[in-house]
């Protein structure tokens, strides 16, 4: 993933008409693990926006281990999510947050069941922790769908936040 994100990078920097110095990422659910990925693995970004990630795999793993249908997490392939030798750490974004330096909101609805909110929280106390600059936008009663069918006050107001924030780092 983070191969293929970077071969998109080298094809934008190439351009003559990209101002490299003012370039932002920004992804919901598995873009917003891409993108918790992506700033934990590289400076080239001046802000981030992380909407609804994973980013502890591990506590993840175990609320789809639990939920999973056959109640043995057969589906799994990063294996059981208490195991240290499983996928799940080394493909965390947590595990890397200590080499986060890239400005990131993060923005979680209360009521998303498809990545709890304690997935946010995680990345969000944690870099608070290491007094990086990192702000926690939490939309009250919307789901893992908010930017498709949430109520439309919350949609806009989502774009208004969005539009700010890369307004403020991206001059």
């Amino acid at each position: 993933m983070f191969d293929d994100v970077t071969w998109v990078f080298v094809s934008v920097v190439r351009r003559p008409d990209e101002d490299l110095t003012q370039l932002g990422v920004i992804g919901g659910s598995y873009g917003g693990y891409a993108t918790l990925w992506i700033i934990s693995h590289t400076d080239r970004f001046r802000a981030a926006i992380s909407e609804r990630p994973a980013s502890e795999l591990a506590t993840q793993g175990l609320h789809w281990y639990l939920a999973s249908s056959n109640g043995l997490g057969r589906e799994f392939a990063w294996g059981k999510p208490w195991d240290p030798k499983s996928r799940n750490f080394i493909d965390s974004p947590l595990t890397y947050v200590e080499a986060v330096h890239t400005p990131l909101m993060l923005l979680h609805s209360d009521e998303d069941t498809e990545t709890p909110l304690d997935q946010t929280l995680d990345e969000f106390s944690t870099l608070k922790q290491l007094g990086r600059d990192v702000v926690f936008v939490d939309v009250p009663h919307e789901n893992h769908d908010l930017n498709r069918v949430g109520s439309p006050i919350h949609r806009v107001e989502r774009l208004h936040i969005l539009t700010h924030w890369f307004a403020r780092h991206l001059h």
